[in-house]
């Protein structure tokens, strides 16, 4: 992939590198790797969100969300980067994805309201990318058991 990547964008300008280098980043088995692990303890945090929580532990929680959203947002704009905007929206868990992160800067934005709730449960959806990278999520359960 990187090989074909390369004989597209050949050139040695900046934004050449940039994007190369962006793709080579999403592409790697470790860097999704690293999601999925985010994706696992973001579904853990999110599961911890309870009525009964200490003024400490939301605000704990809510720095975790905001910490999370973000990583999650800069995900998305390295794969647009890397893998450019037709090759991004080939992949249906891609556009889950974009959706799932549109929605969480929409609950950031609108914190005040009670929409929220219904948008951090949408948050949830990012289990189904588990199953795409079910061989990896396997791993990581071995890594942690």
């Amino acid at each position: 992939m990187v090989q074909k990547w390369d004989e597209e964008f050949k050139g040695d300008n900046k934004k050449n590198c940039l994007l190369r280098n962006c793709y080579q980043l999403v592409a790697h088995p470790m860097f999704n790797l690293f999601i999925i692990t985010l994706i696992v303890l973001n579904i853990v945090v999110l599961s911890l969100d309870s009525v009964h929580l200490t003024e400490e532990q939301e605000k704990t929680n809510e720095l975790l969300n905001t910490v999370f959203n973000l990583i999650f947002t800069v995900e998305m704009f390295l794969k647009l980067l890397g893998l450019g905007f037709k090759e991004y929206g080939r992949d249906g868990y891609n556009w889950l994805d974009a959706t799932i992160v549109i929605a969480a800067i929409l609950e950031m934005s609108l914190s005040g309201f009670k929409v929220v709730t219904a948008l951090r449960g949408f948050r949830l959806l990012r289990v189904l990318k588990l199953a795409r990278s079910w061989n990896a999520f396997r791993n990581l359960l071995r890594w942690l058991g």
